[in-house]
């Protein structure tokens, strides 16, 4: 028994990701070809028709049999993690030895509580889908392709410990999604039938269709808007990734009509209420320039970034951008020892920040 667990353990799953457990996969619409011009600086001149075009994928929606959920978002069969974008889009890397295939296949499968859900459950989450960008542009419209289609009286499958997290908790309420099961930590959920909807974008490539429909769906909303035109989105409270000379950035935006902004101290209704009206926004590379998203079409984007950084992280928010009708402008930035971590600090130039408000 112990050999045949090893050595299923040492291959490839293909077995568990054959069509068997796909019961049928609807397609909600189909792929769509995107062209943006680029900024000069973002790529050399081979790169730039790879990245200037690109195909957004189609919108799945999968009902697949006898699929095993945990808390944390790993979609997995009898103890084996599927290893497939449809189910996790975010494959685990620390899953990368037979040893640690067998300690967490013995875990959920010994050591968990088991719970068996009879009924059709939908799940629209992944293990990053939690934090506040990978909700907006990931989880939440996803949640919305599933409240559009035929499978929007199924209960949605999140995580309990999300439950209070202040976004979360709002977005679900505005967009109306109360058919949920909460799940808990170390218990293992036996989906007899599990909706998924697939997810269609990655760090290059957002779908526009998604991002402006949950856009829609929200600033539709009876939020009022601010009376703030121009906001810089600190992040002095955060324990990295900050500005090194803030108080001179500060100052000098502050004679330019910025009214400086930690997200953290407003609710999410209250950020939301913020950014419809606002016309530019300046912040370091960080979730909250994810808010970007509730900005008027045509507003402005500033976004401060090491210059050591590699090119994934600087198209993250200039795709958002893009897909937004914003205009994009970066400020390359030295970091503290010329590191190129994502989160070390970074310093500001004046100038080269003041040439471009």
């Amino acid at each position: 028994m112990t050999r045949r667990i090893l050595s299923m353990l040492l291959v490839e799953d293909k077995f568990l990701m054959s069509n068997r457990r796909e019961i049928y996969r609807i397609t909600i619409d189909d792929f769509d070809n995107f062209e943006r011009d680029l900024p000069d600086w973002s790529v050399n001149k081979e790169e730039y028709q790879k990245y200037r075009k690109y195909i957004c994928e189609k919108n799945d929606i999968i009902l697949s049999n006898k699929i095993n959920l945990l808390s944390n978002g790993i979609l997995h069969s009898r103890g084996f993690i599927l290893n497939s974008k449809d189910y996790n889009p975010t494959y685990p890397r620390w899953y990368n030895s037979a040893y640690r295939k067998f300690k967490f296949w013995a875990k959920v499968n010994f050591f968990y509580n088991q719970n068996t859900i009879e009924e059709y459950v939908a799940y629209s989450g992944s293990i990053i889908g939690f934090g506040y960008f990978h909700w907006l542009i990931d989880t939440l419209p996803r949640i919305i392709l599933l409240k559009n289609s035929e499978f929007k009286d199924f209960p949605i499958l999140l995580p309990q410990e999300k439950k209070e997290v202040d976004f979360i908790k709002s977005s679900l309420n505005l967009i109306g999604i109360t058919n949920i099961i909460w799940t808990q930590n170390n218990v293992n959920y036996h989906c007899k039938k599990l909706i998924t909807p697939v997810q269609s974008w990655d760090l290059l490539n957002y779908n526009p269709k998604n991002v402006l429909s949950l856009r829609s769906v929200i600033l539709s909303s009876k939020i009022k808007k601010s009376n703030i035109s121009k906001v810089y989105v600190s992040r002095r409270k955060a324990s990295f990734r900050k500005i090194i000379n803030e108080i001179e950035v500060i100052k000098l935006l502050e004679r330019y009509g910025f009214k400086t902004i930690c997200f953290e101290d407003y609710n999410w209704y209250d950020q939301i209420s913020i950014m419809k009206s606002c016309e530019v926004l300046i912040g370091i590379h960080g979730a909250g320039l994810t808010n970007m998203m509730f900005m008027p079409f045509m507003g402005k984007v500033i976004e401060i970034f090491n210059e050591n950084w590699t090119k994934e992280h600087l198209f993250c928010f200039f795709h958002l951008s893009n897909v937004l009708s914003h205009k994009y402008q970066v400020i390359k930035c030295r970091s503290a020892n010329n590191q190129s971590d994502l989160n070390t600090d970074l310093f500001v130039d004046l100038i080269n920040l003041e040439n471009l408000l």
